[in-house]
């Protein structure tokens, strides 16, 4: 009631006055500045400037009008007799005035000792994105934000400063409006779809220890900080801003698998070369009849083609916000429908957010936000492996067309000789998994001003998510290998759901005083408490007796469910103090103590400390005839932060049920299955950052480097025991990873005055490297191949996560090379030739593997470059990746010359004889070949990258064009496309690929992720 009766009291109140009317500009070069505030002082009249920064008022003579705008000073003007009234803002301090929202507080750019880089909206409105996160592709040094899977509603790969966890994680933490909240991505949920990118003011990235501290045990991975928009002074301002957009696959990286004529010509010359190899000849007879005549399929059925589609994705937003001196309300719309690039997947969003701040007397200031959000994603088994649907479609046979005779769709896919499985189309539209989400985030603070400089601000946050899926597989939808009778599949189903709450009561003490004009402090402490509990279950059902009844109570028998409850708990106390003398010498000093439920009995208390320095040369006397140099600010800082990200009882020994044989009957009982560790406690990450901000030619060039080196001791992660102990591996705190680098960013004002351009360029550098893992530093081995062997090690002076496999030196030309060189017990001419790494003349499995690359790039770079003339303006965002690689695991399918798969190309071009040896690395396709099936040197690939990310050209309507509009105040049109244009020498589609992206131990692995498509967009901002 209270929102409802601020926006329809809150209206163009004018007095009676005289008519003003004028423009706004920039005090450096002159141009238009839009979206500035106007108001009468002291009243609720006020209005904004257009897109060519012009506006009108009506206002008494005498009274005050207030300038104000974000960046800029503001400014006031006493009105007189003129009726025109032009007005030049300049940038506040040239940005060193801007105030940062940092950990549990805010503070002048000019100020931050630490590793802070801000992104505003206004640097990310050309984006039109389906979640906040992919805002940040390329925009801030030392953070990589990677795209692994294109799924609707999936997430991005976010590393700050490299990965410092094995068993932990490496993402960072995300805090919106001061509630930190789950932080754990992937193609099937992203917790930051529950926020309208439209609703962000402005994200800091806190990345050192000096400015993570304040977080504690959560702080390790780094912070993203994410504050939502709220009310402003003035009238009521409606915005309403809508995009429409058209989702393909780039042709660059789809599958180059065989088409139907050079599938069935393959086939057959298996069973001829087989023969020849006998010393035979094969007659038609040998040859099965679906392969005598390849020619007569032509190219086949494309089945990764058959199931991709042209998708649209549509999003609106709305929003009104406004307010006086003593209330600011803010009530915001979206809705998001987002169809993916596969078949039958799709993600809708639905979120409200209402925000309400206000005076209540001079002294105590109260607030409260409600976001609610809703989600529906229709999604299917992508990103699983060899055996997930979209995989599927690169080896199924390409002569079976998609519909039988009859016109229907043809249920099981197979060829002679060959893996089968059910029609993907199928099990798209019938199979797959319809989720609902459902997250409401609501927080209400009180702040009091107890004496001037002093405050305190209690906040109450909560935040509820309820999550349910269900799938139903009709009999008709066979997985691989499936039976090719439909009516002897068992239709199944399979429904989870969970909800979770998370509350978090904090109260904290603010002191900001200056004293005298040498010395300022600000200082606060603080208490936080945190809870989450969760619960959910999830039931397994089968023996359908038709596939007309899909509830549960329609199956005969559960043949799989559970029910949990967890909960965790976090208590913390907190302080800070910053102390700057004469505006140049700069202190910020960090503790927090953290009690966590998580860990052991014996450690559930850490403490997380930090100090920083600054010192502003360009402040000193002896600068001040050096002109050229606008800012110049030198950073050191030290400190420790964690991360808890483990399961909640993992320190305790986990007691579950298991049957036994008593008085020869079964009975019931329960069995401990983990080992207890009371000692088991958080990760520590111990970082120096050294850095430095220069501002030159009149602030016209920034620039920022920033050293670090990050020592992360008493990682958590399972290691091997003693089989006496009855227990195989127990999770401990051991070992130690460094990550140290480089960043740099400039960012430049080339040209000024009608025509602009500028510039922001950013380059990452980091090195990651095991030092020490148990008390014997023996390596992890970690992933599995189809074959069951490791693809990734972990090693103490390497990199985490490194390819493990063979070494391929070519293949057995002829009989004179399988007597020359080591072989194994299934080689034979033709056949792959790997390196015997151990020496001992036999190639045997895992015994000769050895690391082959490592996911890890030597720099990351982001660049972009924005220009504007008139109403015009174009943005141009280019990321890329240099030196890293990439794990092609499709090649386990698709070069396999077994003969059971489709296969790429290039097997065309494989070993047939001594006289025809072709590529020389491709194999023949007699013999056995389950070695070529393993991970080795032939699939690892360059993963450099050079993306055109995002191009946008818009248009801002001049006020002549809208003056005849009495309720439009800004009209904006605009296109764009998103992932214009990849430049790489990787084969696959996405150098940025990794199934399974959560895990740390096994990065770069692609098996045919969800593509990332190319997105057209045509969008409008209006604002009345």
């Amino acid at each position: 009631m209270i929102l409802l009766y601020l926006i329809f009291t809150s209206t163009f109140l004018l007095a009676q006055g005289t008519p003003i009317a004028g423009k706004v500009t920039d005090a450096a070069d002159n141009n238009p500045i839009p979206g500035v505030s106007v108001r009468v002082k002291n009243t609720t009249t006020g209005t904004v400037t257009s897109n060519t920064g012009n506006y009108s008022i009506t206002a008494p003579k005498g009274a005050i009008l207030v300038f104000t705008y974000i960046g800029y000073g503001t400014k006031e003007v006493t009105v007189g007799e003129s009726s025109s009234v032009n007005i030049s803002l300049a940038a506040a301090g040239d940005q060193l005035s801007e105030i940062v929202v940092i950990g549990y507080g805010t503070q002048q750019k000019k100020d931050l000792t630490g590793s802070v880089a801000t992104v505003s909206a206004a640097q990310i409105k050309d984006l039109p994105v389906s979640s906040v996160d992919q805002k940040l592709v390329g925009q801030i040094p030392g953070v990589q934000v990677s795209s692994p899977t294109g799924a609707p509603g999936g997430g991005t790969g976010i590393k700050i400063r490299g990965s410092g966890s094995i068993g932990a994680g490496d993402n960072p933490l995300f805090v919106v409006d001061g509630f930190a909240i789950s932080n754990t991505t992937g193609q099937s949920y992203n917790p930051l779809n529950m926020i309208s990118p439209e609703d962000i003011d402005n994200i800091t990235v806190l990345k050192d220890a000096s400015s993570t501290a304040i977080y504690g045990s959560r702080g390790a991975n780094g912070v993203i900080v994410i504050t939502t928009k709220k009310g402003k002074n003035g009238p009521p301002v409606v915005s309403l801003n809508t995009y429409t957009g058209i989702q393909q696959v780039p042709q660059k990286g789809r599958p180059d698998v065989l088409n139907g004529t050079e599938y069935a010509q393959f086939r057959k010359e298996k069973i001829i070369d087989l023969f020849l190899s006998q010393g035979k000849v094969a007659t038609d007879a040998d040859i099965p009849a679906e392969f005598r005549n390849p020619e007569q399929y032509g190219k086949g059925t494309d089945w990764y083609n058959e199931v991709l589609r042209t998708a649209i994705q549509t999003n609106v937003d709305a929003s009104i916000r406004g307010g006086s001196d003593n209330t600011q309300y803010s009530i915001s719309l979206g809705r998001l429908d987002q169809q993916g690039t596969i078949r039958y997947t799709d993600y809708s969003r639905y979120s409200v957010q209402a925000n309400l701040q206000s005076n209540l007397g001079k002294k105590l200031k109260v607030g409260v936000m409600i976001a609610p959000t809703g989600g529906v994603q229709n999604r299917n088994d992508f990103e699983t492996g060899q055996r997930d649907l979209l995989t599927r479609t690169l080896w199924l046979s390409p002569i079976v067309p998609v519909n039988d005779a009859n016109g229907n769709r043809t249920v099981f896919i197979t060829s002679p000789g060959a893996i089968g499985a059910g029609n993907p189309l199928n099990t798209l539209e019938f199979g797959g998994t319809k989720a609902k989400y459902f997250r409401g985030l609501a927080n209400a603070f009180a702040e009091y001003e107890i004496i001037p400089g002093l405050k305190a601000k209690y906040s109450y946050n909560l935040d509820y998510s309820q999550q349910s899926s269900f799938r139903f597989n009709p009999s008709f939808v066979l997985g691989e290998t499936g039976n090719q009778n439909p009516n002897l599949a068992i239709p199944s189903s399979t429904t989870t759901n969970s909800n979770t709450v998370n509350w978090l009561s904090e109260l904290v003490l603010n002191y900001d005083k200056s004293f005298g004009k040498d010395h300022r402090i600000s200082a606060l402490v603080g208490y936080t408490a945190q809870q989450e509990r969760g619960d959910g279950y999830n039931f397994n059902a089968t023996n359908y007796p038709d596939n007309l009844i899909e509830t549960i109570n329609a199956a005969s028998l559960l043949n799989g469910q559970g029910a949990s409850i967890d909960k965790w708990s976090l208590v913390s106390y907190l302080a800070r103090v910053n102390y700057t003398f004469k505006d140049r010498y700069l202190l910020t000093a960090t503790i927090r103590s953290d009690g966590s439920s998580r860990f052991g009995e014996n450690v559930r208390y850490g403490t997380f400390p930090s100090v920083a320095l600054g010192w502003r040369v360009s402040q000193e006397d002896f600068m001040k005839n050096v002109s050229w140099i606008s800012d110049l600010k030198l950073r050191a800082s030290y400190g420790r932060s964690g991360n808890f990200n483990i399961g909640n009882y993992n320190y305790s020994s986990i007691i579950s049920g298991a049957n036994y044989s008593f008085g020869g009957q079964l009975a019931n009982g329960r069995v401990s299955t983990s080992l207890n560790n009371p000692n088991l406690t958080w990760e520590n990450s111990d970082e120096l950052d050294l850095g430095i901000d220069l501002a030159i030619l009149n602030n016209r060039v920034n620039f920022t480097a920033d050293y670090y080196n990050r020592i992360t001791t008493g990682m958590l992660y399972n290691t091997e025991i003693p089989l006496s102990s009855g227990f195989a591996n127990a999770l401990i705190n051991d070992g130690r990873i460094r990550n140290r680098g480089l960043e740099f960013g400039i960012n430049t004002k080339n040209l000024t005055g009608a025509f602009t351009w500028s510039t922001n360029l950013n380059i990452s550098i980091n090195r990651n490297t095991v030092l020490a893992l148990n008390d014997n530093n023996d390596p992890i081995y970690s992933g599995r191949s189809g074959g069951g062997f490791f693809t990734h090690k972990t090693e103490v002076g390497k990199p985490i996560g490194q390819f493990y496999g063979y070494v391929l030196e070519g293949i057995y030309r002829d009989q004179a090379d399988l007597d020359r060189y080591p072989k194994a017990a299934s080689s034979v001419v033709g056949s792959i030739r790997y390196k015997d790494v151990d020496g001992n003349g036999i190639i045997e499995d895992q015994k000769d593997f050895d690391v082959i690359g490592n996911s890890n790039p030597d720099f990351t770079y982001g660049f972009t470059n924005s220009f504007s003339y008139k109403g015009f303006d174009l943005n141009v965002i280019i990321v890329g990746s240099q030196g890293g690689q990439i794990l092609n695991t499709a090649n386990e399918f698709l070069t396999n010359t077994d003969g059971v798969f489709n296969v790429h190309r290039k097997v065309l071009n494989r070993w047939r004889s001594p006289e025809n040896q072709g590529d020389g690395f491709t194999p023949t396709t007699n013999g056995a070949t389950p070695l070529y099936r393993e991970n080795n040197s032939a699939w690892v690939e360059d993963a450099s990258f050079l993306r055109i990310q995002n191009v946008t050209l818009g248009y801002n309507f001049t006020s002549s064009f809208i003056k005849n509009s009495k309720t439009i105040k800004a009209l904006r049109l605009y296109g764009g496309v998103q992932n214009l244009a990849t430049f790489t020498k990787y084969s696959g589609a996405n150098p940025e690929a990794s199934t399974n992206n959560s895990s740390v131990l096994t990065p770069g692995r692609d098996f045919t992720n969800y593509p990332i498509p190319r997105i057209m967009t045509l969008g409008l901002n209006v604002t009345f």
